[in-house]
C-alpha cells in the first residue's frame, strides 16, 4: 500500500488518472463495483509489483521426474527456484522495470504479464490473503483518491527496494510515507 500511495502521490498524472476513473464510475465505494475498475487494478498489480512479497529463494521440487529447462536435463530430487526481485524487475518481461507504470496492465496485449506475478505468490504457494489484501488496497486508495495530499518528507527512497532481509526493506531510516492532506480533491 506504501508503494502505490507513494507513486500516486509522487506522480500527478497517475492520480490524475485514477480520479478520472473513479469519478467516471460514479465515484464507486462498493468494493463490487472498485473491482471493475481496471486502472485501479493495474496501479494495484504495479504496487504489488514493485514490493516483490518474498525475495529469498523458495525452493521447489519435483522428486520423480526429469525437469526439462532450455536445453537441459534436471535429474528427480534437484530443487530449482526464481526470485520474484528477478522475474519482476525482468526487462524483456517488465521494460523500464524500476519505474511506476500501471499502463503495463492494461489493455489486451498488456494481459500477458500479469502471469509473471509473483509478489504474493503463485499456484499452491499463493498467498491465502491475496483477495483480502487486494481488497483493501482497492478501497484505501479509492478513499485517498479523494483528497489532494502532498508528499511529507518522504521520497523514492523511502519505498524502494534497498535491502533484503526475506523481504523486501527501503532504506533503513525510512520512516515510511507520510503526507500532509491539503483538502478535498
Amino acid at each position: 500500500m506504501q508503494i502505490a500511495h507513494y507513486h500516486l502521490l509522487a506522480n500527478p498524472t497517475i492520480m490524475e488518472k485514477l480520479r478520472e476513473e473513479l469519478s467516471k464510475a460514479g465515484n464507486p465505494t462498493s468494493l463490487k463495483d472498485l473491482e471493475q475498475l481496471s486502472y485501479l487494478g493495474a496501479i494495484i498489480l504495479e504496487a504489488n509489483r514493485l514490493s516483490f512479497g518474498l525475495t529469498g529463494r523458495n525452493k521447489r521440487v519435483a522428486p520423480d521426474e526429469v525437469l526439462q529447462y532450455g536445453g537441459y536435463e534436471l535429474p528427480p530430487g534437484t530443487g530449482v527456484s526464481m526470485t520474484t526481485l528477478c522475474i519482476h524487475t525482468a526487462e524483456h518481461i517488465f521494460p523500464d522495470p524500476w519505474t511506476f507504470n500501471p499502463d503495463r496492465f492494461l489493455g489486451r496485449e498488456r494481459m500477458e504479464s500479469r502471469k509473471y506475478m509473483m509478489s504474493l505468490g503463485r499456484g499452491p504457494y499463493k498467498c491465502v490473503g491475496i483477495n483480502v489484501a487486494n481488497a483493501e488496497m482497492s478501497m484505501a486508495l479509492a478513499a485517498v483518491a479523494k483528497y489532494n495530499l502532498e508528499l511529507f518528507e518522504t521520497d523514492e527512497e523511502d519505498v524502494k527496494f534497498k535491502y533484503d532481509y526475506h523481504v523486501a526493506h527501503p532504506k533503513l531510516d525510512s520512516k515510511g510515507v507520510r503526507a500532509k492532506v491539503i483538502g478535498k480533491a
